[in-house]
């Protein structure tokens, strides 16, 4: 009993020793318990509005925001930055509770510091206002990608441009981390994503090829079509009449597969053969001698057979009414939509016409038969199959013609076919084109009407108007450029 109450005695006495001074070193230690830091940080602030100055002195300085190497300041509050200074005192205070800091003098009495206690920093912004400053932001420095451009006064095509955009979403945990920092470390680098260049529209095309006919001091028709998607560029290629010349020897051919139940041999592959590989007038005999074979020896029978043909599948703007080099009366006058069109006047042979269009879409006509599908396979189900229309491409790539032209203006190893013809004032050439992004017709015919045209600037025509289509297509599947710059290396 006796030994209690000198304990309690002993300790009475200690604790009246000891609460002056445990009173004089609480005083000291401010708002923060002591072993507490706020972000990091040991706050020897004397009241709550000293401490609040230090956080704010801390982390509401601007930060140095960089688009790619664009420097912007950014001040906290313009995206309602805060510290929360209240909720991390009373986080402080909660933790130096009589125990802690009881255990915290003792320690002190004993020349020792507590363990630390560290309350982490916390933040809030303003979602809305955040999302309008990055937005602010984008608009300023974002480059929209650029899609290959027609450059019609060089005639050549300009590449197109990556782009850079802001990914709003991945910055702004490196700017939240920003301003977490202090001093030299408020830097954030924004996440600006490369937006590689679209593909350029088929407009784009479009308008390329009008600059180019639009230059040529005749009459120009152009007709491109791409066999997939079906896109389309028409320039004067629908309603103006041309003499047909030997393009009119694709539809001479077709018919014959539509006569036949077998692929043609002997004679009349040779006739066929000879039609496409002559340079010379017997090109012309020869295709008068299948006009005969389509009309059981009767060449204007033929011909009216090819010219059914034709319109059976849609092209009402094409016809022949006789042999070549026929030196009779004219057996009958045919007018078509296009030959009454009184807006262009080009002579065109009354025994053989044909429009650019009408060529363009028979080519493609013979490209999807071969392929098994489209219109041929459509209208003649009994008569035409692929292997027949495969047969006839295999023909027409006999064309000896080869650098000059429509292809010209390709590759030298790119697949196509092709079917020129000449006439005084007018020259025609229409092709399949295998090319970089699938397979395309284009088909082209100028005409000086009633003067002679000239062959170099024909052909510089043609080989423009096929060089600029492909270098299109290259572009659809290489927007940047880089497959046409090799290519013009080569």
């Amino acid at each position: 009993m006796r030994d209690k109450l000198f304990t309690g005695f002993l300790v009475a006495v200690l604790i009246a020793l000891l609460a002056p001074q445990y009173h004089a070193w609480s005083q000291a230690q401010g708002v923060i318990p002591p072993g507490v830091t706020l972000a990091g940080r040991a706050m020897n602030g004397a009241s709550l509005a000293q401490v609040e100055e230090q956080l704010l002195d801390l982390f509401m300085r601007p930060v140095a925001v960089y688009y790619r190497d664009r420097r912007i300041i950014l001040r906290p509050e313009e995206i309602g930055f805060q510290v929360r200074t209240r909720v991390m005192v009373n986080e402080a205070r909660r933790i130096g509770n009589a125990f802690y800091m009881t255990r915290a003098f003792l320690l002190y009495l004993l020349g020792r510091t507590p363990p630390t206690r560290d309350i982490p920093l916390i933040v809030s912004w303003d979602p809305q206002r955040f999302n309008a400053w990055l937005t602010q932001v984008a608009e300023r420095f974002d480059r929209p990608p650029q899609p290959p451009r027609a450059r019609t006064e060089s005639f050549t095509w300009q590449p197109g441009a990556a782009g850079f955009v802001l990914d709003k979403d991945a910055s702004v945990p490196r700017i939240v981390s920003a301003l977490k920092q202090v001093g030299d470390q408020r830097v954030a680098e924004l996440v600006v994503r490369e937006a590689p260049p679209p593909p350029p529209s088929f407009s784009e095309l479009a308008r390329m090829l009008q600059a180019r006919a639009d230059a040529f001091p005749g009459v120009a028709s152009i007709f491109v079509r791409h066999l997939d998607t079906g896109e389309e560029v028409n320039i004067n290629a629908s309603d103006v009449p041309y003499s047909g010349m030997s393009v009119m020897k694709i539809p001479i051919l077709l018919a014959v597969y539509a006569e036949l139940d077998t692929l043609p041999e002997g004679d009349l592959r040779a006739w066929m053969t000879e039609t496409i590989t002559s340079t010379t007038g017997a090109g012309n005999y020869t295709a008068n001698r299948v006009l005969s074979f389509l009309g059981d020896g009767d060449p204007l029978a033929g011909a009216d057979k090819v010219t059914q043909l034709l319109h059976d599948v849609g092209l009402e703007n094409s016809f022949i009414v006789a042999p070549y080099a026929w030196e009779g009366a004219i057996p009958r006058i045919v007018r078509t939509p296009a030959n009454q069109n009184p807006r262009y006047f080009t002579l065109p042979d009354p025994l053989i016409q044909a429009t650019a269009e009408d060529m363009g879409l028979l080519m493609s006509m013979v490209v999807n038969c071969a392929r098994g599908r489209g219109t041929l396979l459509a209208v003649f189900p009994d008569r035409l199959t692929p292997e027949e229309c495969e047969d006839l491409l295999r023909i027409l790539a006999l064309n000896p013609v080869t650098e000059a032209l429509l292809p010209e203006g390709i590759p030298h190893d790119a697949r196509y076919v092709h079917k020129h013809g000449y006439a005084a004032d007018t020259h025609g050439d229409v092709a399949a084109i295998w090319g970089p992004d699938g397979v395309y017709v284009i088909s082209v015919f100028l005409s000086t009407p009633g003067e002679w045209l000239v062959w170099d600037l024909s052909n510089t025509t043609f080989i423009d108007i096929s060089r600029l289509t492909w270098e299109y297509f290259l572009l659809r599947v290489d927007p940047t450029g880089e497959n046409l710059l090799s290519e013009r290396s080569e």
